[in-house]
């Protein structure tokens, strides 16, 4: 009884860990905007959970990946502007739409960059490089 009691604490350990390391958090509008003014490199992918679009729905992986790549370095959210119309008009945002912000450059200017369309692994790479100066 003992050792099945030890065996279940140990895996929901282990499940606990894995779901707080998930690299890739889904936030709303008000943790987005307290994220922003809180510290650190932010990449931000905006998709719309209603779209059926091909690169709407091939980006999650890709943006998982990275999100991997740089755990620890850059912090990565999703936001789902389908929920947020108000935002995702005044960000002129469509399924994928990627913020890249940082934190450390004065308002209005924190979004370093906005990227409109599906990036691969590499571009995701580059651009990290380029907007923050972090490698993975």
């Amino acid at each position: 009884m003992k050792f099945k009691f030890l065996a279940a604490f140990a895996l929901a350990v282990s499940c606990l860990s894995v779901a707080q390391a998930a690299p890739l958090t889904e936030v709303s509008l008000s943790e987005l905007r307290t994220l922003a003014a809180s510290g650190g490199p932010i990449v931000v992918d905006l998709y719309d959970s209603t779209s059926t679009s091909a690169e709407c729905l091939k980006q999650p992986p890709v943006a998982e990946k990275v999100a991997a790549d740089f755990s620890g370095k850059v912090r990565f959210v999703r936001l789902d502007i389908s929920k947020a119309p108000n935002f995702a008009a005044a960000a002129r945002a469509f399924c994928p739409t990627h913020l890249f912000i940082d934190h450390n450059k004065p308002e209005p200017n924190r979004i370093a960059q906005r990227n409109w369309g599906f990036l691969s692994e590499a571009q995701f790479h580059e651009l990290i490089l380029e907007y923050f100066a972090i490698k993975p």
